[in-house]
């Protein structure tokens, strides 16, 4: 992850706008952590891996788990 400051990013916007569809970055004010800017993939990842991660291993999707044999 890569930390750069808020008026950092505001001045080379361009830049860590398309940096951040590699890499996460850190933008903070002082000692103030504002927002992490994260690659919509690998958003979906972490979505993923949290969502089965609650899921148990039988749960299925749309079937009646009064249905299963």
């Amino acid at each position: 992850m890569k930390k750069i400051t808020v008026q950092e990013f505001e001045k080379h916007f361009d830049k860590y706008n398309s940096l951040a569809e590699s890499i996460e970055i850190l933008v903070v004010d002082g000692n103030k952590e504002l927002y992490i800017l994260t690659p919509a993939k690998k958003k979906k990842i972490k979505d993923m891996e949290s969502i089965f991660g609650l899921l148990p291993e039988n749960a299925t999707i749309g079937v009646d788990p009064d249905e299963r044999g």
